[in-house]
């Protein structure tokens, strides 16, 4: 998706950060899926329950659905989980920043931009990678929303902003 690891990128490359609710899934059924052994397409159904932040002339919509998947081995089903992410899991709440793509419609802007929710609390990467670590949601969000973008604001969508970030990086 987007470079997402530090707060610059995650101001740069996201339109909305909303508290959603995982409220269903739908596993195999997704069309255009090209068939791989071990691997179940999920779709999760994500309820926007509150807006934190978002762009100028930005609305995001009630509900996201989120493109996942299971790994099946052995009988046995896991979530498959982008690098840094966590599995979005039907009942629970989480703070996840959205882009508006070019023909308007909204995504989730990366798997390391999603994080589970208990409260006002938001989880996140503690000292090593299993252990996590709680902070006020609040002022996780602020803490992005004041960065520094990587690329100007007024260089458009997410995609031109992308795009421009890459030529910075070349």
């Amino acid at each position: 998706m987007y470079p997402f690891d530090t707060a610059e990128e995650q101001r740069t490359f996201s339109d909305a950060w909303v508290v959603v609710r995982a409220t269903g899934e739908r596993i195999g059924e997704v069309e255009g899926y090209l068939d791989q052994e071990g691997y179940q397409p999920r779709q999760v159904e994500l309820e926007v329950t509150k807006v934190l932040w978002s762009r100028p002339n930005i609305t995001p919509p009630e509900r996201l659905v989120s493109e996942t998947g299971l790994l099946v081995a052995d009988g046995v089903a896991s979530y498959a989980v982008g690098e840094g992410g966590v599995a979005i899991e039907v009942g629970a709440t989480y703070l996840t920043a959205v882009v508006r793509r070019p023909d308007g419609t909204f995504d989730l802007a990366a798997s390391k931009g999603t994080r589970r929710l208990r409260g006002d609390l938001v989880e996140v990467p503690g000292g090593g990678s299993s252990r996590t670590t709680e902070v006020d949601v609040d002022a996780y969000v602020d803490r992005i929303v004041d960065a520094v973008p990587v690329v100007p604001d007024e260089v458009g969508d997410v995609d031109a902003r992308r795009e421009a970030y890459l030529a910075i990086e070349s």
